[in-house]
């Protein structure tokens, strides 16, 4: 395991937020700030914008006339060159982020802006800014993969061993999930088809949403869920999900969870609700921008029984009840 794994995974076991898309963009800043030719490098030849005497930032606040102030992950720049660089890796951009960047860029006189968005997965973002470009986390693995910097072949095993690039080759375990996917899949279902009928009772003013195939891959989950839970702005809904993502879970687990964007109106309330000794049932996660709400049980405690996806429907069924009784509880907070 890597040292950047390594020291990720102590915070996690200290803290209730993971902030791995901030430590990954620092560890990347920390290996660029701490050598200038590998900076110069970086600049010239991946982001191919030619200069020299370039310095790097990270975590730099702007402010913006009647708009919401802005924080960039990454900011390069020389006598007469700025380069802004947005870094996601399992997070999505907030509403109008990039547009906000590219009003900034215009803004600074004298110099030569430039816009980088990166991601995990590649989604083409619709910017009109003349200078603006996508890449994704797996092109920086591929462009220093012969490195011979200790420093950078530790940051390379971070990426692969944290699934932030994939490993591209197939191996023997992955021969047998494909066997087996087709049976794995339908088992899942017959147990989410229930937690679907179990949401549809519970919170029917709602609107009921499967995408249970998209979610493998962006969040390493299989799950049904309602959305809009909540009245106003920001996206809520509550979830019943098969959870195989490693960031979170040493192993699989399942999960009814309570999902709360930090734009809502009653983000502060659930917040401060859940902060005091009220809910025995549901634990808070704070991550990112957005609140979790909920409970899980490992997947592997199902499997000395005898009727395993009827105790999993069981489980479902306890759960999502008790998620229908915490909605009374906290009724004056906004619930359809």
């Amino acid at each position: 395991m890597s040292i950047y794994s390594r020291l990720l995974k102590l915070y996690k076991n200290n803290s209730e937020k993971t902030p791995k898309e901030d430590f990954t963009t620092e560890i990347l800043v920390g290996i660029l700030e701490k050598n200038s030719e590998f900076l110069d490098d970086y600049v010239n030849n991946f982001l191919k914008i030619k200069g020299e005497g370039f310095e790097i930032s990270s975590q730099r606040y702007y402010s913006l006339e009647k708009q919401n102030d802005c924080r960039v992950d990454i900011v390069i720049e020389n006598k007469e060159k700025i380069i802004f660089i947005e870094k996601k890796v399992d997070s999505f951009e907030e509403n109008g982020q990039l547009k906000r960047y590219s009003e900034l860029l215009m803004g600074i006189e004298n110099k030569i802006g430039y816009l980088f968005y990166c991601t995990k997965f590649m989604k083409e973002k619709k910017v009109s800014y003349s200078n603006f470009r996508q890449f994704r986390w797996k092109d920086i693995y591929e462009y220093y993969k012969n490195s011979e910097s200790e420093l950078l072949i530790d940051f390379l095993e971070y990426l692969e061993e944290e699934r932030i690039v994939m490993n591209k080759k197939f191996n023997f375990t992955d021969m047998l999930v494909m066997e087996n996917i087709v049976e794995m899949i339908a088992k899942m279902d017959e147990v989410l088809d229930y937690a679907s009928h179990l949401l549809s009772k519970h919170f029917e003013k709602c609107i009921k949403h499967s995408a249970r195939s998209t979610q493998i891959g962006k969040n390493q989950m299989y799950s049904t869920y309602t959305r809009k839970i909540l009245k106003g702005n920001g996206y809520s809904d509550v979830e019943a999900n098969f959870n195989f993502n490693k960031d979170k879970y040493e192993v699989p687990h399942l999960e009814v969870v309570l999902w709360i964007e930090n734009k809502s109106e009653y983000y502060s309330q659930f917040k401060e609700y859940m902060e005091n000794p009220n809910s025995d049932n549901f634990k808070l996660i704070i991550d990112e921008n957005k609140m979790l709400i909920g409970t899980s049980k490992p997947i592997q405690d199902f499997l000395s029984s005898e009727n395993q996806i009827e105790d999993m429907k069981y489980w479902f069924k306890e759960k999502i009840e008790e998620m229908s009784k915490f909605k009374h509880e906290t009724r004056d907070f906004g619930w359809k």
